[in-house]
């Protein structure tokens, strides 16, 4: 009768990349936790029961090696994982950033813990029913991804965020003029959804989700003021091409 067992969904992950880098070092791979790790009571290295895992004590963190060299890149596997917003997921940690399912979810932030995991990827599991759930992880068919698409990706999601208050207050750029600012925000959030629809839709290894009916649904109401506002006056009155992110 087993002791301890580490969650399905984590040794899933293990057999995939093992498939796909059948070279790849382990030399930091790891599950349950050293002496280090109990020292932490919260980790998930550490054995746990949950009700929804059954009785037996469960790890539900795994450690894969970064080894790009043989194909092993956790940089690309640890984004895909982000991208595919996986339910499994509480949350991953990799070369000195986090991301996790709830604080502010999905989206990288600093890391200053005692490892800067820059060796490996930790990857740590919800502690219900669903860290069982041995469906495939969407980390694609080989190691190689567009890493421009999803970078570009990226800064739209964070721009369109940064973006949004500043617009509504036409600030945009530091405008002085309302109108004015609202306006060009307008068109270099018209831009941002239009580019975004590009990527979404255009061939890549791995499709990032892009959410266009949200995206619209956001500029609609900017759009509607900038016109109250007299944006077609301010477009007379000014020329504005978006060819790169906004300083």
């Amino acid at each position: 009768m087993a002791t301890w067992r580490v969650v399905k969904s984590l040794l899933r992950l293990r057999d995939q990349l093992d498939a796909q880098c059948p070279g790849r070092s382990k030399a930091s791979d790891g599950t349950v936790g050293d002496a280090a790790h109990q020292a932490d009571p919260t980790s998930d290295h550490n054995l746990h029961v949950y009700p929804q895992l059954g009785p037996t004590p469960v790890v539900c963190a795994f450690d894969a090696t970064h080894d790009p060299g043989r194909g092993a890149d956790m940089g690309v596997v640890s984004e895909r994982i982000r991208l595919s917003r996986d339910p499994r997921v509480a949350y991953v940690i990799f070369n000195r950033r986090i991301f996790s399912a709830t604080n502010t979810p999905w989206t990288w932030r600093p890391y200053s813990g005692a490892s800067a995991h820059t060796e490996h990827m930790h990857v740590s599991t919800v502690h219900t029913g669903l860290a069982d759930d041995t469906r495939d992880w969407q980390i694609g068919a080989t190691m190689a991804l567009d890493e421009q698409a999803l970078a570009d990706l990226e800064w739209r999601e964070d721009a369109f965020a940064a973006m949004s208050e500043d617009i509504r207050g036409g600030r945009y750029k530091g405008n002085p003029d309302p109108t004015l600012g609202k306006h060009l925000g307008v068109v270099a959030l018209k831009k941002i959804a239009e580019d975004a629809h590009a990527a979404a839709t255009r061939p890549l290894v791995e499709p990032a989700p892009v959410d266009i009916p949200a995206l619209v649904a956001a500029l609609r109401p900017l759009l509607e003021a900038a016109a109250e506002a007299g944006a077609a006056a301010a477009l007379a009155r000014v020329r504005f091409v978006l060819d790169a992110p906004p300083v």
